[in-house]
């Protein structure tokens, strides 16, 4: 869990993903975490210990989570979750993905993603009109 905290952290997911929310910095904060840091919480656990938003509450009491990222585990409840999300424009994720695939190619983490998961990551963005004019940058790093 902390590995994987520090991974989010070194790419900066969660200022990426506030970033795309809101450029001018002005980010929904909701029991002490913006809108990027939530869902990045979210994933660690899904991550860890899959289990429903309902639940990420009573794992997470239980770990060093709520230490790392500075809220009360029992904050967190599956509203907590739903409030953030809508946050979140759906026309923005297209770009928090490209974003973070573009970093995460630059830093050389192909090993994150194995032959499976990259020959399907290709052929979604290939079939994708959202990530079809990008196919054509990712997947050569992805190839490395």
């Amino acid at each position: 869990m902390t590995a994987l905290h520090h991974l989010t952290q070194e790419l900066d997911l969660a200022g990426r993903i506030n970033r795309a929310v809101s450029p001018d910095e002005d980010v929904q904060v909701r029991d002490a975490l913006t809108v990027g840091e939530s869902p990045v919480a979210a994933m660690i656990a899904r991550a860890c210990a899959p289990r429903s938003k309902r639940a990420f509450a009573d794992w997470a009491k239980n770990t060093y989570l709520p230490d790392l990222k500075r809220f009360a585990a029992a904050d967190l409840t599956s509203q907590h979750f739903w409030d953030q999300m809508r946050a979140v424009p759906v026309e923005k994720l297209a770009v928090i993905e490209q974003e973070l695939v573009r970093e995460v190619c630059r830093r050389g983490y192909r090993q994150c993603v194995d032959a499976g998961q990259r020959a399907t990551f290709e052929n979604r963005m290939r079939k994708s009109s959202i990530f079809g004019q990008a196919a054509a940058f990712y997947a050569p790093a992805l190839n490395r």
